[in-house]
């Protein structure tokens, strides 16, 4: 479960464009042609021969717009005007009808064609490989929820967090969009997630809408009446741990998400308890005085559950940890 949570979001990556093969002869009478690799290269380029194409590192660009960018800018410093250009955009195999307007966020290989319309002779294809979208239906793969105990939202998110273990490194981002009441619709045994368009200056937004199925199973506490987070421990055979030793991240799901790890790593099916009970996203995160990296959060319950559900965790703890990034209180 520790491990999960360390699990980081992919990055765009480039993979090559595929040529031709390479046969050669050989004096052996039983070899004819000898299939060499095929050659690995950046940009493919055919006229513009005032175009430096080399000065172009396409494995530094985690995005389709900003290596469009850095294109448009060389086009320009080499004497070209960019409105002579034409793109032509497939994804997948698939062409894009709307070219450079349409969606480029989205996970998928890219291939760009870019020709001259002052020259027939001009072309250029560029390849770029997409892994990191935010677009719902490509982070959010197991759709099926399966067996939930109740349909509080934040009962849901952690649903979806632990089906699909590549949004643990993003839970912060989907949490966001998913505790706006506005970006979800709940009808029978399902939940639509509505996160509006893509934003190509918001690239962190999470976007795009997506339905969840899942069935309801009513889980109900070992233990009657209320307990605080430390009598929850010991009911269970252990002591809080308190200390999260060292983060590198100390937003307020990040932080409940390694308590969870420490504590209750083998109780997972008292996740809607623990998240719904504590009020996450009232955390009170403060710089321990005179320190210079050792920071406190404090834990409250929610003061009065949500309407038609019973409170079974009361109090508050203190949680404890090492950050070096930085923090702005």
């Amino acid at each position: 479960m520790r491990k999960l949570i360390t699990l980081l979001g992919s990055l765009g990556t480039i993979i090559p464009i595929s040529l031709s093969t390479i046969s050669c002869s050989s004096r052996e009478p039983w070899v004819e042609t000898l299939d060499r690799p095929e050659p690995i290269y950046a940009i493919k380029k055919t006229g513009y021969v005032n175009f430096t194409e080399d000065k172009i590192d396409i494995n530094k660009f985690n995005y389709t717009y900003d290596l469009i960018d850095e294109i448009n800018f060389y086009f320009n410093e080499c004497g070209y005007n960019v409105d002579d250009m034409e793109w032509s955009v497939v994804r997948n195999k698939m062409l894009l009808s709307k070219g450079l307007d349409d969606n480029l966020l989205q996970n998928g290989t890219y291939t760009f064609t870019i020709t001259n319309k002052l020259n027939d002779n001009d072309k250029i294809i560029v390849q770029q490989k997409i892994t990191n979208s935010k677009k719902l239906d490509d982070m959010i793969k197991n759709t099926d929820l399966g067996a939930i105990s109740d349909i509080r939202i934040k009962t849901i998110l952690m649903k979806v967090i632990f089906n699909n273990l590549n949004l643990i490194s993003s839970i912060n981002d989907i949490a966001d969009g998913m505790l706006n009441e506005e970006n979800f619709e709940i009808n029978n045994n399902q939940i639509t997630l509505k996160f509006g368009d893509f934003d190509k200056n918001d690239r962190d937004k999470f976007y795009g809408e997506l339905v969840l199925t899942y069935k309801i199973e009513k889980f109900v506490p070992e233990w009657d009446g209320q307990k605080t987070i430390e009598d929850m421990s010991t009911f269970f055979g252990g002591k809080t741990q308190t200390n999260l030793d060292t983060l590198k991240s100390i937003k307020r799901f990040d932080i409940f998400t390694q308590f969870i790890t420490r504590n209750f790593s083998n109780r997972l099916n008292y996740l809607p308890v623990l998240v719904n009970d504590l009020d996450v996203e009232n955390m009170v995160i403060k710089k321990i005085d005179g320190t210079d990296n050792e920071y406190e959060a404090m834990l409250n319950a929610v003061s009065a559950p949500e309407n038609g559900y019973t409170q079974y965790l009361i109090g508050s703890i203190k949680l404890t940890f090492t950050y070096y990034g930085e923090f702005e209180g």
